[in-house]
């Protein structure tokens, strides 16, 4: 048997299944709760990935994923500025290490290289340039230089 109807320039839905009444329809709070928290996560994942510039992307994808990353990628943005450094990462690591702790307040250049017991080489310059170009340090209006914790 056929059912027709006559065309028209509205839109029109056609149900290929029954309806469902309203007094049988359940819907699951907790679901729509989890779901809307898992996007949160979700969202939070990609903007990690998308404004961090002082941490392997690589690496921030295997913690997306569960994963735990043992060393850099080498080959994302980050990577590939950082390998143009002529510190390896124990040496990079260690040099990191020493300007954290001794940069509990803010303080010049010279006097950070001072307290830190750094030499001033082109590998600690080089260093310490690589980590105000990723704003792992920065440096305030008075133009001292002080660890960024964001």
């Amino acid at each position: 048997m056929l059912d027709y109807a006559p065309s028209t320039n509205s839109p029109m839905l056609t149900f290929l299944d029954a309806r469902c009444r309203k007094e049988d329809l359940t819907i699951d709070h907790s679901r729509i709760l989890f779901r809307r928290v898992r996007l949160r996560e979700r969202i939070s994942g990609m903007l990690h990935y998308a404004e961090s510039n002082n941490v392997c992307r690589g690496n921030i994808i295997q913690q997306y994923f569960g994963e735990n990353p043992e060393a850099r990628c080498g080959n994302c943005d980050y990577c590939r500025q950082r390998n143009k450094l002529l510190l390896n990462d124990i040496e990079f690591n260690e040099l990191k290490k020493k300007v954290k702790t001794t940069l509990l307040k803010p303080m010049t250049f010279d006097t950070l290289l001072q307290k830190a017991g750094l030499m001033d080489n082109a590998k600690v310059v080089m260093g310490l340039q690589f980590m105000l170009d990723n704003n792992i340090i920065i440096t305030n209006p008075q133009n001292e230089i002080e660890w960024n914790d964001n």
